[in-house]
């Protein structure tokens, strides 16, 4: 395979590329404007148009000017942003992107403190990564210069270097996406990508499309007044966060790398003060969400609020900041997502996409979210701006993986009422469907009673009055019965198959959720058992155990130390007690299953299945914030190679890690112990810790 350096990637052919297919947003500048303001200046727009041209730029708001020099002329805003924004000239040099800086962008030192070789090797193999692995300390004794081929790369995902260019005669450069959403169940207006900014859409040899998208690259048109930019911290958990979950199987966004500037360059001021700043680069096919559908036909109420963003001259939104409906709009999004550049329906010309397109992305979520159930993983952010069209999991936030199994628990520090806790998050993702399928009645009603089996056109509701949008509206929203009955029987299916596969259970019986999972949850929740710790312990259960008194009390003398929370004795006693019988039952059920196993040592081929699906290294709250502060107060190839070792650990993180079929007994080197303790519950007062929003 050819490898292409980052600036040179192919692109998807035309009718793929976002910036080629769907409307741009209309500036509506005010008068003599200037675009070096203007693209990042918070805004509403008018009802057309999906995305608005922004070039990164990871620097300080509000931005700061230098005070001139006595009997010098003061410069103004726009002059001094000219000198950081790197502009396309015309196309004199042909077709193509080129990385292009500015003389202020020169000086930019971003230092890359994390890569995943797995994300490139996974979604993007045509890229040459050059020595950046080795940089990182990740293999070998960590090169002290980047060669050509990853300074380039380093350049370009740290927002230093901008691809900007020609691709078949069209303009083509960096872009943000505007979408509306519901945050916390109540409706939010326009929100777009406010720190968000993706630099290219690429194409593998096999036909796979990723998106590259740059988080904390600095202001976009969707900031409204904040400064677009991510602390360390939020940059530290999303990239670690995403790896993780990929490894773990989960339906996700991916992250290729992190950078982060000099304190002496950039600080981000948060509400404890100034922090070490971060840059993202986070990939996926489509980076669209049910948003998107949403500002194109928003709820009625959002049809009459006026939104007052931060950052036009005056304050001004000209005559309507409302948001309106996008009939035409909605239709090319609809088209753009059924179509190969994000769900791939493979429509035939002319086919009806509505309902297709919402029961794929309905279906799509229900696995993603029992997979998040079955990992215990919670989100904390479920709002419709952060739910993906692909059904895949976005926006790392206040995420967490469990730690005591609690069904209530709220990772989210701002989440008061407890709306996205673990519990809720199936309905959470329905919530979103169901503001999807809001989102497209119009159109599916439309095909339903007007169409006769053909799709929507161009124009498809110019002639409808009041009246007759109101009645495809209505049975179009009527779906939304059908589509919660999918998701809700997709979702069950997803949930058992996947616990079917933790507890090592080939077959599928109906009666194993309510005889062999929820007992088990049960006794978890009830005895404070940590989740993961249990199925990592559950996984050397042999069924024969249950027959030799000696060995099933030492298995259960073991589950009994997955209490993290002030173990005692009379504790570990009730766990002992609890389990022994569930264990009963458990075993006569393995049993069943004995003829889909070979050989006599069927029992240990069991128990090494279990390893490969129960994790041993869990990315728990505590190794996130101990990572983070390390960071922090690291610098060059150290704090290099403890992002990487904990990276490493959580795309494996079913390693027998810490030597954890060795004896108590048997000694164990440096590295050893280090790896056993980041495989453990951590500090107490870290058990179920919470994030906040805030980042």
């Amino acid at each position: 395979m050819s490898l292409h350096t980052f600036a040179r990637l192919p692109l998807p052919p035309t009718s793929e590329i976002t910036q080629h297919v769907l409307p741009r947003i209309d500036p509506s500048l005010p008068s003599g404007a200037n675009p070096h303001t203007a693209q990042r200046r918070s805004r509403t727009f008018p009802r057309d148009g999906v995305w608005a041209r922004v070039t990164p730029l990871p620097i300080a708001f509000p931005y700061r000017l230098p005070r001139a020099a006595e009997g010098e002329v003061q410069q103004g805003i726009e002059e001094w942003l000219a000198e950081w924004d790197a502009w396309q000239e015309g196309d004199e040099e042909g077709d193509g992107l080129r990385a292009r800086v500015s003389s202020k962008r020169n000086g930019l030192v971003p230092e890359i403190i994390g890569f995943s070789e797995a994300c490139a090797r996974d979604a993007l193999p045509g890229l040459d990564i050059g020595n950046v692995v080795e940089y990182t300390g990740q293999r070998g004794d960590g090169d002290e210069r980047l060669d050509d081929a990853a300074r380039e790369l380093v350049d370009c995902v740290a927002g230093k270097s901008v691809l900007m260019g020609n691709v078949e005669g069209k303009e083509y450069g960096p872009w943000s996406s505007r979408y509306a959403g519901h945050q916390f169940g109540v409706w939010a207006g326009q929100l777009g990508d406010g720190r968000a900014t993706s630099i290219l859409e690429t194409k593998t040899a096999d036909g796979r499309r990723q998106e590259i998208q740059l988080k904390g690259a600095g202001r976009t048109p969707f900031s409204r007044s904040a400064d677009g930019l991510a602390v360390l911290r939020s940059g530290v958990r999303e990239f670690l966060g995403a790896e993780a979950m990929a490894a773990l199987g989960i339906p996700t966004s991916r992250a290729l790398s992190l950078t982060t500037l000099p304190l002496h360059q950039l600080q981000v001021v948060r509400e404890y003060g100034p922090e070490p700043s971060s840059t993202l680069a986070r990939l996926a096919p489509s980076f669209l969400r049910i948003g998107n559908f949403e500002v194109l036909n928003p709820p009625e109420e959002a049809r009459h609020m006026q939104f007052f963003m931060l950052g036009m001259a005056g304050g001004g939104q000209g005559e309507d900041s409302s948001l309106q409906r996008d009939w035409e709009g909605l239709r090319r999004m609809g088209e753009w997502v059924a179509g190969p550049a994000a769900l791939g329906l493979g429509l035939r010309e002319g086919e009806v996409w509505g309902k297709k397109l919402v029961m794929e992305v309905a279906l799509r979520n229900a696995r993603m979210v029992a997979a998040w159930q079955v990992y215990g993983f919670c989100h904390g952010v479920i709002n419709t701006d952060n739910v993906s069209v692909l059904g895949i999991t976005i926006d790392y936030g206040p995420y967490a993986f469990m730690d005591v199994y609690d069904p209530f628990h709220i990772c989210n520090h701002s989440d008061h009422e407890g709306r996205y806790d673990y519990r809720k998050q199936p309905t959470m993702i329905m919530y979103a469907m169901t503001s999807l399928v809001n989102s497209l009645a119009e159109i599916i009603g439309c095909e339903e009673v007007v169409m006769n089996g053909k799709a929507v056109g161009a124009g498809w509701a110019d002639d409808a009055d009041d009246e007759t949008l109101e009645e495809w509206g209505r049975v179009g929203a009527g779906f939304g019965k059908e589509v919660e009955r999918s998701v809700m029987t997709t979702f069950k299916d997803e949930y058992k198959r996947l616990y079917l596969t933790r507890f090592g259970l080939r077959t599928s019986q109906d009666d194993d959720v309510s005889d062999i999972v929820d007992p088990f949850l049960n006794i978890l929740a009830m005895h404070e058992l940590d989740f993961h710790a249990s199925f990592r312990v559950l996984s050397s259960f042999r069924p024969s155990l249950v027959e030799d008194t000696a060995a099933l009390d030492a298995f259960l003398a073991q589950m009994a130390e997955c209490i993290p929370k002030k173990p005692t004795d009379a504790k570990r006693d009730d766990v002992k007690r609890a389990v022994k019988p569930w264990l009963q039952t458990y075993a006569a059920r393995i049993k069943q299953e004995r003829e889909s196993w070979t050989g006599q040592d069927w029992e240990v081929q069991r128990c090494t299945e279990m390893r490969k699906v129960n994790p041993r290294f869990v990315l728990r709250q505590w190794v996130l914030e101990e990572t983070i502060k390390k960071l922090e107060e690291g610098e060059g190839l150290e704090r290099r190679r403890v992002l990487g070792h904990v990276l490493k650990m959580a795309l494996n993180p079913f390693e027998t890690y810490g030597g954890e079929l060795l004896g108590p007994e048997e000694p164990l080197d440096a590295q050893t112990r280090e790896e056993r303790r980041l495989c453990g519950f951590g500090a107490k007062e870290l058990l179920g810790f919470q994030c906040s929003c805030s980042s």
